[in-house]
């Protein structure tokens, strides 16, 4: 699919991924995903314990073609491998050997 600007490409597999973070985020079940051209509307139910048992919403969210680049790139910066702790560096003797 095109980014948001339409020169790129975004991969469907890195889109569906970042989807489903956003799913397991927000607990939906009963999912149903929607492709249309200003980008994605994503149903689905999310259930909330109550006192006297569950209860069920049934949600809906459009993701436009901006918000599938954004989700995509911050799915991008989650998988980043951490950046490594600075070392310190050891006191060597005379001449810094």
């Amino acid at each position: 699919m095109l980014d948001s600007a339409g020169m790129g490409r975004i991969d469907y597999e890195d889109v569906m991924r970042a989807l489903g973070y956003f799913i397991d985020q927000n607990n939906l079940s009963e999912i149903c995903l929607i492709e249309l051209r200003e980008g994605f509307l994503l149903r689905g139910i999310s259930r909330t314990v109550k006192p006297g048992g569950y209860q069920s919403i049934s949600e809906s969210f459009l993701f436009t073609n901006e918000d599938i680049e954004r989700i995509v790139n911050e799915s991008y910066e989650r998988r980043k491998p951490p950046a490594p702790a600075p070392q310190e560096e050891k006191q060597r003797g005379l001449f810094n050997r």
